[in-house]
C-alpha cells in the first residue's frame, strides 16, 4: 500500500467524522469543532495533492499550507468571539434556539 493512499484515507475518515458532527451536534462550540475537522481534512488532502508533485510544487504547497494555517486560525478566532457574544446576550447554547429570538 502506498503511503500516499494511507493519507488519503485518513483525510476521507476525517471529513466523514466532521461531517457527522455538524449534521448530529446542537451545540455551537461541537459545531465549530466539527468545521475545524473538516477544514483540516481538506489541508491534508490538499498536502497530499502538492507533495506529491514536482520540487517546485512542494515549495509551493508548504507555503500554501502554512497560509491556509494562519487564515483557518484567524476565521476560528472571529467565530469563537461571535459565538461567545452571541451566548453573552441571549444565554443560547444552540442553533436551534437562534430561530426563538425572531422578534
Amino acid at each position: 500500500m502506498n503511503y500516499l493512499n494511507t493519507y488519503l484515507y485518513f483525510s476521507v475518515i476525517l471529513m466523514a467524522v466532521g461531517i457527522y458532527g455538524l449534521l448530529s451536534k446542537r451545540n455551537w462550540a461541537k459545531i465549530l469543532i466539527s468545521l475545524e475537522i473538516i477544514v483540516l481534512s481538506a489541508m491534508v488532502l490538499l498536502g497530499i495533492l502538492l507533495f506529491s508533485s514536482s520540487y517546485l510544487g512542494i515549495v509551493v504547497g508548504q507555503t500554501f499550507i502554512v497560509l491556509l494555517v494562519f487564515l483557518d486560525s484567524s476565521i476560528t478566532g472571529i467565530l469563537l468571539a461571535c459565538i461567545m457574544l452571541i451566548y453573552r446576550k441571549f444565554k443560547v447554547k444552540s442553533p436551534d434556539e437562534m430561530s426563538k429570538l425572531k422578534g
